[in-house]
């Protein structure tokens, strides 16, 4: 039977630019999918592929207010964040970016 490594599933599901771009985005604060379409600098079917995902995967949850789809992280996405935050300071120390 096959190994799985925990650590190639979770950036299968996170690793990838768009899906990146939106948690960090919606880190910052609720969003819409025009808000998203955005900040995010993405298409509007690049963005929605991307959130049917992270939806999916419960990284981001939607809750309608009036006539408007409002993302925002779920408990599993915010858990991310001191990963990603991790991440970064790694790449600035070793100048990745």
């Amino acid at each position: 039977m096959k190994k799985i490594c925990p650590i190639i599933e979770s950036i299968k599901i996170i690793g990838t630019k768009p899906r990146l771009t939106i948690i960090r985005h919606l880190a910052e604060s609720e969003k819409s999918f025009n808000e998203l379409r955005q900040v995010c600098d993405m298409s509007s079917k690049t963005l929605s592929i991307n959130i049917k995902y992270l939806l999916k995967e419960n990284i981001i949850s939607l809750k309608k207010e009036k006539n408007k789809h409002i993302y925002i992280l779920t408990k599993k996405g915010s858990e991310l964040l001191p990963i990603l935050k991790m991440i970064g300071n790694w790449g600035k120390k070793w100048k990745i970016c």
